[in-house]
């Protein structure tokens, strides 16, 4: 019987690093978040299927390992997003209706057990004003969203503790893990061990420090693409992205220069993200709930 592992979120927690570095040494992985939207967002699908999203993990596994009794399946994105705006920058940037989809928790866990129920899931956290901020950060750079962090803030959904005690509900609390992000920052290779472990203790792991994922740094570069980004969705709603590659060319040579010169070399600034009290309370109630269910100690790791 082969012993199935599912790591279902959060995004920004190391998560592209995994996929591309660490999981396809195990082999057995499902490296279905490079797959088509329709195929990596399934699991949110009102009309889901089992067979079909088996279908979709095998056909993106990399590095077959007929010898193993293990499948590694890897999406950081099978979970909410702590809010609202986050969810809906998620689902108009991939085309996803929201008649079709329904992202929350309860709809993503039901579809996992269906298709794989004895699966072990793997769930990796990160203090919550960190995430937030870097959250943030790659929605600006992305051009989408619009909104000020601090409306961003006004409409916050479930929290972690609301996923993971689904899963434990429906897998047990002996197949699910929780890992906080920070431990890659004390121990990168401790961090890697305590999800490879699980699937593959005898795998040899080779520990990467190549750098992945990662976004401009200047104000200049994010601000030029945050303006070029506009254009294009604008061009594509009008039906006139045959417009695009003239406006790119204009673009270089004239905004590019004026963006120089306005930010010069200045750093691409971090969002002031400052909790409402009511939102501070609850993220302290969420914090304390998850160590009541996992064992871990968040006040040590600098969570609220």
């Amino acid at each position: 019987m082969q012993n199935t592992y599912i790591h279902i979120g959060y995004p920004k927690c190391a998560s592209t690093y995994l996929q591309d570095e660490i999981f396809p040494q195990l082999g057995n992985y499902s490296h279905i978040v490079r797959a088509p939207n329709a195929e990596k967002y399934y699991p949110f699908h009102v009309d889901f299927s089992p067979e079909r999203f088996r279908e979709y993990v095998q056909k993106h596994i990399q590095n077959p390992r007929p010898d193993q009794d293990h499948l590694l399946v890897s999406f950081e994105d099978w979970c909410e997003l702590l809010f609202q705006e986050f969810a809906d920058a998620l689902r108009f940037s991939r085309k996803l209706k929201r008649e079709s989809y329904d992202f929350n928790n309860t709809r993503v866990l039901d579809n996992l057990k269906l298709a794989y129920p004895d699966a072990h899931i793997i769930i990796i956290i990160r203090e919550q004003i960190s995430w937030i901020n870097s959250r943030y950060k790659m929605l600006y750079r992305g051009a989408t969203t619009f909104m000020s962090i601090d409306d961003v803030l006004k409409h916050p959904l479930t929290g972690y503790d609301q996923l993971i005690e689904l899963a434990q509900a429906r897998f047990g609390k002996d197949n699910v893990t929780v890992i906080p992000f920070e431990r890659i920052r004390s121990d990168k290779s401790a961090f890697i061990r305590s999800i490879t472990s699980l699937v593959n203790p005898e795998q040899n792991i080779v520990v990467s420090d190549k750098a992945v994922n990662i976004a401009p740094a200047l104000q200049r570069t994010v601000e030029f693409n945050r303006i070029k980004t506009k254009v294009r969705m604008f061009l594509d709603r009008t039906h006139l992205r045959i417009l695009y590659g003239p406006f790119r060319l204009i673009s270089l040579l004239t905004l590019a220069p004026l963006f120089w010169l306005k930010y010069k070399n200045s750093p691409c600034p971090d969002p002031c993200v400052t909790l409402p009290e009511s939102l501070k309370k609850q993220i302290e109630a969420t914090n304390r709930n998850i160590e009541r269910l996992t064992g871990l100690n968040l006040k040590a790791l600098k969570y609220l």
